[in-house]
């Protein structure tokens, strides 16, 4: 599955930094940083999904928070940065708006 908005595996745009910090306790385990390539990670600690499961998960994130179970918490991070409900119709779109890459206001 490649394009914008879905997940892709080996984007150009991850971070090839290999830094690993430890989880404190008895088993002192080696845990990746953030900025490992996650994807890759994911498929070897866990299982890789087929390209159907990725579709049906884009599908269902691109519309979290529009008119489902996640409308309340959108409009509580809303509030949060005092926009009123509604300024944004899903998820992604106030994770655009609060990282500068989308104005509030009705889709495009």
């Amino acid at each position: 599955m490649k394009g914008r908005g879905r997940v892709q595996e080996g984007s150009k745009g991850t971070p090839k930094v290999a830094v690993r910090w430890t989880r404190p306790g008895p088993a002192q385990r080696a845990v990746p940083h953030p900025f490992v390539p996650l994807l890759a990670w994911a498929y070897t600690n866990g299982r890789q999904p087929s390209d159907e499961e990725i579709e049906v998960w884009n599908g269902f994130m691109t519309k979290r928070g529009w008119r489902d179970a996640g409308t309340q918490r959108l409009n509580e991070r809303l509030a949060e940065i005092g926009l009123e409900p509604g300024s944004v119709q899903t998820m992604f779109e106030f994770i655009d708006l609060v990282e500068g890459r989308r104005p509030a206001g009705p889709s495009r």
